[in-house]
């Protein structure tokens, strides 16, 4: 909240005994878009006076004399103002009577079901305890309900935590991901990286590539070389559901190998949990070696 100028104010407000009293307030700031005037509690505390809630008075802290009386308008302690004290008794009669049709206009009764889509789908227990500690909330029925609106609208996706099933055997299915287009490119323009995970021994590669078209040739390569040199042919990919997995050369090349694919349903990146854990990791000690080592982000 803005506020555009700072200045003293002076107020005639009714006391209890409907007489007046003038009182200044120093340091007031004024602020346009603000609904209402207020008066701080702790700036009134560091002046030397107090609010007495029982009896609904200002009053100076040192011999408890009043400063002024308040009213219970709308929620709020309010000043009576006035412009002379002759016009405090009327003042006072007519803050009171409007008190009391706000008082009165608030009260609404519903029942609870009501009160619950009133109050955008508050729980019920919080809407009985809003009912004790205010004004202007009657619950005139208490009866269970469902609502189907919140079930659907306060649903969570439940992700289980149960770890995956490891292979029987080293590259019998590896995990695959792409991670990309990272902040800082490398020092031959590389924007992304190709990370391959095998689900039995959580050995990773990683290959940096300029572009995600790159991706299928790179896992042909890395098909290639484990199978050169370590004779192996890998058995399973699981993949995620990016276009440059779907193509008809790479499909070819997997049936060509005989090379399985388990694809992860979009949006669910925990079915391919081994593989973004493995992600995690990499970026982690990366980020850890370069601020040791204060080398610039390309290495």
């Amino acid at each position: 909240m803005k506020a555009i100028g700072v200045r003293s104010v002076e107020l005639t407000v009714a006391q209890t005994d409907q007489s007046a009293h003038t009182i200044i307030l120093t340091k007031v700031y004024h602020c346009p878009d603000f609904f209402t005037n207020v008066v701080s509690l702790s700036v009134l505390r560091g002046k030397g006076a107090f609010f007495d809630g029982l009896h609904n008075t200002i009053n100076f802290v040192k011999d408890r004399a009043e400063i002024a009386y308040t009213l219970c308008i709308n929620g709020l302690n309010t000043f009576i103002l006035v412009d002379n004290p002759a016009e405090v008794p009327f003042a006072m009669a007519l803050a009171t009577a409007r008190s009391h049709l706000y008082e009165k206009g608030m009260l609404a009764k519903a029942t609870i079901e009501t009160w619950h889509k009133r109050l955008q789908h508050l729980p019920p227990a919080q809407i009985h305890l809003l009912a004790r500690s205010m004004k202007g909330i009657i619950v005139t029925e208490d009866k269970p309900f469902h609502c189907e609106d919140c079930y659907l609208g306060k649903a969570k996706k439940q992700i289980s935590k149960r770890p995956q099933r490891r292979s029987n055997r080293i590259f019998k299915k590896v995990h695959v991901n792409v991670v990309g287009p990272l902040k800082h490119k490398g020092l031959h323009g590389e924007k992304y990286w190709v990370l391959f995970t095998d689900n039995r021994t959580r050995f990773r590669w990683i290959y940096c590539i300029s572009n995600r078209g790159s991706a299928a040739s790179t896992l042909k390569q890395f098909v290639c070389i484990i199978k050169t040199q370590i004779g192996i042919t890998i058995g399973c990919f699981q993949l995620d559901g990016a276009a440059e997995w779907f193509s008809k050369d790479i499909t070819d090349f997997f049936k060509d190998e005989g090379i399985l694919t388990e694809v992860s349903t979009p949006y669910t990146a925990h079915q391919n949990g081994i593989a973004e854990k493995a992600n995690h990791l990499v970026e982690e000690r990366v980020r850890v070696m370069l601020i040791e080592t204060q080398l610039p982000p390309k290495l």
